[in-house]
């Protein structure tokens, strides 16, 4: 297997496209410092040199290479919005004032506001204030500050007085929900630097705002569940207004023709910004007006807090709610909102709140983080895979979508054969496997979910049932480390939950340091009411325990078989729970004392921790609901329909998009770019005159009267201006000269029926051509793409990725987690920060679109090829571009390996950059 070379002496990238000065001083020490990406900036070059040699051959829309590098949010700000010198302002406030990110938006609206990067008007000042600290906000590389808000208004009040309005558009949406609602922050701070009074709204505008959410969610779909009492409330308090641009055709029928409001159509930026920015990301909102000590939003909090939400459960009097605010027990009342916008024929894995639903456990895995969450791979197959590496779903708390990701090391599922059998299912194989015998799925296992997916939703933590992590830490803490394995931590964890003690030496362990006994033989005690707890105190006082027992142990998850010869029941730890139930061990002997009834426990655990001599703690802690969201995808990306490449063939009647099929018809009228070679006096539609090459200038016709006119609208009638012109090109000549390029053409060929951009330019015939060869289809901008939905992983194994040992070793991977020399493929390895893994089917494709760039390289543009791939295993090594949806800037990555998940797994650091959690819609990779 071959892999890209990183010879410095092949590098030939121009200089435009290097760092220079202090920032090449800089680059170079950090080469040295981390070669792996010393390595990733050559490769880079290399293809910089390969596209830049072509592009200058003159066979493209432009001559040059249109993505640049960006530098760093500072210049990429300053490119995309401006004002000039921003840039150099942004970097100070980061690097020598220290500012964290949220300060910095705000205090370089205001700064702009006040006319710091020059004069002009309020208004003007006002709009380049909001666009400036929005884009810092979304780094840069969203379309939101440009596209995303249209323009800004000083309006008047009823009262008379100015407040401030924001147009908001659909491409707000690229900014995420919470980086709309800053946007409303941010807007309402230069309000009041520039001394203008709060929007100050009235029943009828709130009204109406009302009925154009409810109208465009019902069309659209907006994220987020809200009530009507909250955007009521919410747009009665709002100190600017939020507006917008029509872009539904529908119209709202009660509130109509209201003066502040300037058309009737439904606003889909403005309702995206109201009930997902504000009102649905409230908690996030609330957070950030604390840290930065902002004035006049105290109301959100009433909205935070969901004092008006029609889905969470509240106490119902102010008597219950001062009880619970004082009790020293926390109660986690069921949370119904993520069952509100559930899709019907996908399933529902367990309801709010509910014994037996997933347990929730604090932490991370290697592969969980940012919006991926773990589960135990057995309940992938006890769910009959509805559940998958990459399956986005709707968890309870804290209340956001996510991916789920297999975990072994967590609390697997307890189900009920139809034999009667209660056990755990330990594996996916054995889930599988026992699939068609389950009875019933008594417990869904756990879900692991990292601390700071709370945080970052502004959540308040649950309880977490008692586990292995914490019983460790408790013997740690009091000093019994000669219980535990003496080892790293790496392994000390793989010991806890592969190789618990077993139920005598848990028991002992207990015993003798008067700690908590092993949760791995705790039942779910507190699911049983005290008198249930004391009738299987009656009822197991033997290793034959009668039948009766059975509802109250699968009640409560005990393991356990049925005898069917005896009529009795079996227990896995019966010593264990007798040691629960009686406060002592069997003796076989003799007979057991009546345990003491107590009135004033309230549930089961309570009444074992009155009878057991040594702690017993919750081992069930909160338990969440879920649905399942949309499934896991890998696997290209189409336009719809289909298509191989972007030339018009129009709309004839038995040719439809069929190149072949034209090719018969022979000469054909195709609208295609009016353009004007001045020096050989041509028409033609090519961006450079097919005869000297010379840039050729694209000219405008009035559609009424044909007068040439540069732009528009027409000068002589004020007709519209178009730079379409009808060229009769014969297919069949063309194609006969191509086919003395690319050799053999094949038999179908699908293209488009006519070209979207304003300027009317294609792409050249011979790129759909190639990519028919190779089974390869477009998309609308001219790349080739892969979706694949966002998975994080830190670490690695190379028998999980499919590269050999010595492979790794030339990518750079020369040692594992502990220092050791990388030998065998069970070793786990720390994952480079722009490395990814992607799903076995990239390897395939990745090849063809390999093969196309070479033979486009050669037989087109006559230049050396770049890939030189001899199978499809050879992609191992090179680059792709991450892109997520309705963002401008791609993050590099390398591919090191493949993987039969769904998905594309890579560091949070690489998902992030794009942007972007691990969670739908999911990222692309243009691979040309």
């Amino acid at each position: 297997m071959s892999i890209p070379s990183y010879d410095k002496d092949r590098v030939e990238s121009p200089q435009a496209q290097k760092p220079t000065g202090k920032k090449k001083k800089r680059f170079q020490e950090l080469s040295k410092q981390f070669p792996y990406h010393g390595i990733l900036e050559e490769l880079v070059d290399q293809a910089y040199s390969v596209a830049e040699k072509a592009r200058k051959l003159r066979m493209d829309p432009v001559d040059k290479v249109e993505i640049y590098r960006a530098e760093d949010v500072a210049s990429r700000t300053e490119g995309l919005v401006g004002p000039v010198g921003v840039a150099e302002r942004l970097r100070e406030m980061e690097f020598v004032e220290k500012l964290p990110k949220e300060k910095i938006v705000i205090k370089i609206a205001e700064e702009i506001a006040l006319g710091r990067f020059g004069e002009k008007s309020t208004q003007e000042l006002a709009d380049q204030a909001i666009r400036t600290a929005l884009s810092v906000q979304t780094e840069g590389i969203t379309a939101a500050p440009i596209e995303g808000i249209s323009k800004v208004k000083i309006k008047q009040n009823v009262d008379g007085s100015s407040y401030l309005a924001i147009y908001y558009s659909g491409p707000i949406r690229s900014a995420g929900g919470t980086a709309q609602g800053v946007s409303v922050l941010i807007a309402d701070h230069v309000r009041k630097t520039l001394g203008l009074d709060r929007y100050k709204a009235t029943d009828e505008e709130a009204e109406r705002m009302l009925e154009e959410v409810r109208a465009y969610n019902a069309k659209v779909h907006l994220q987020l569940p809200t009530s009507d009492e909250e955007i009521r409330f919410a747009w009665k308090n709002l100190p600017v207004m939020i507006s917008g641009d029509p872009t539904e055709a529908e119209e709202v029928s009660g509130y109509r023709n209201i003066e502040s409001m300037e058309t009737n159509r439904i606003r889909g930026g403005a309702c995206l910004v109201l009930n997902d920015g504000v009102v649905g990301r409230a908690k996030k909102l609330v957070k950030r007006i604390k840290k930065l000590r902002l004035e006049g939003w105290e109301w959100l909090e009433r909205i935070a807090s969901g004092e008006f939400s029609e889905f969470k459960a509240t106490p119902k009097t102010d008597q219950q709610a001062k009880e619970i605010a004082q009790s020293t027990k926390y109660e986690v009342t069921p949370d119904m909102a993520f069952l509100s916008d559930a899709i019907s024929g996908r399933p529902i894995f367990s309801g709010a709140t509910k014994p037996g639903g997933f347990r929730l456990r604090y932490g991370h895995s290697r592969n969980t983080g940012i919006a991926g969450i773990g589960i135990h791979p057995a309940a992938f197959g006890v769910f009959n895979d509805f559940l998958a590496t990459g399956t986005h779903i709707r968890t309870e708390r804290p209340g956001k979508g996510s991916i789920v990701a297999p975990v072994d090391t967590i609390r697997p599922p307890i189900v009920r054969l139809k034999t009667g059998d209660v056990l755990e299912v330990t594996s996916y194989d054995q889930a599988k496997n026992l699939f068609p015998m389950i009875d019933k799925i008594l417990f869904v296992g756990d879900l692991l979910i990292g601390y700071g997916e709370f945080v970052q939703n502004n959540y308040k933590l649950v309880p977490a049932g008692f586990n292995e992590e914490w019983w460790a830490q408790i013997l740690l803490s009091k000093g019994f480390q000669q219980f535990l394995p003496k080892t790293n931590n790496y392994e000390f964890t793989k010991h806890l939950a592969h190789s618990p003690p077993s139920e005598e030496e848990a028991i002992e362990i207990a015993k003798q340091t008067n700690t908590p006994l092993h949760p791995k033989y705790i039942p779910a005690w507190k699911y049983l009411t005290p008198d249930e707890v004391y009738l299987l105190c009656e009822m197991i006082v033997s290793s034959d325990v009668p039948m009766d027992a059975k509802p109250l142990l699968e009640k409560a998850l005990i393991l356990h078989k049925v005898n069917y010869s005896t009529y009795t029941l079996t227990l896995d730890y019966f010593k264990a729970l007798y040691f629960q139930l009686h406060g002592r061990l069997p003796n076989g002997n003799g007979t057991n004392l009546p345990v003491k009834r107590n009135s004033k426990h309230s549930n089961g655990l309570e009444v074992i921790q009155s009878i057991c001599p040594v702690p017993i703690l919750d081992t069930m802690g909160t338990t969440l609901g879920a649905r399942m969201g949309r499934p896991e995808k890998a696997k290209p990306r189409l336009m719809q329909p289909a298509r191989h490449g972007l030339f018009p063939l129009g709309s004839v009647k038995g040719i439809g998009t069929d190149l072949r099929k034209a090719e018969a018809r022979g000469v054909m009228s195709i609208g295609l770019a009016d353009r004007y070679c001045t020096s050989c006096n041509l028409v033609q539609f090519q961006p450079y005159c097919i005869k000297c090459q010379e840039p050729t200038e694209l000219r405008g016709k009035c559609i009424r009267c044909n007068t040439v006119d540069d732009e528009g609208p027409c000068d002589v009638c004020g007709g519209r201006v178009t730079n379409k012109r009808y060229y009769d090109i014969d297919i069949a000549s063309l194609i006969n000269e191509i086919r003395t390029k690319v050799g053999e053409i094949p038999q179908r060929i699908k293209l488009i029926e006519e070209l979207k951009n304003p300027t009317f330019t294609p792409e050249m015939i011979e790129k759909g051509i190639l990519r028919a060869k190779y089974g390869l289809h477009v998309f609308r901008d001219g790349t080739v793409r892969y979706d694949a939905t966002d998975a994080p992983l830190t670490h690695f194994r190379p028998k999980e990725i499919q590269t050999d040992i010595e492979m790794l070793k030339n990518l750079g991977y020369h040692t594992d987690v502990l220092g050791n020399p990388l030998e065998n493929e069970e070793q786990l390895v720390a994952l480079f920060p722009q490395d990814i893994i992607v799903h076995e089917s990239f390897k395939d494709h990745a090849f063809n679109v390999a093969n196309f760039v070479d033979d486009l390289l050669t037989k087109v543009y006559g230049i050396d090829p770049f890939y030189k791939l001899k199978s499809p295993e050879d992609i191992v090594g090179h680059l792709v571009i991450g892109l997520a949806p309705h963002t401008s800037a791609g993050v590099i990555g390398r591919v090191i390996g493949f993987t039969s998940a769904s998905v594309c797994w890579a560091h949070p650091f690489w998902h992030s950059a794009k942007r972007r959690n691990c969670v739908a819609p999911d990222h692309e990779i243009p691979v040309s």
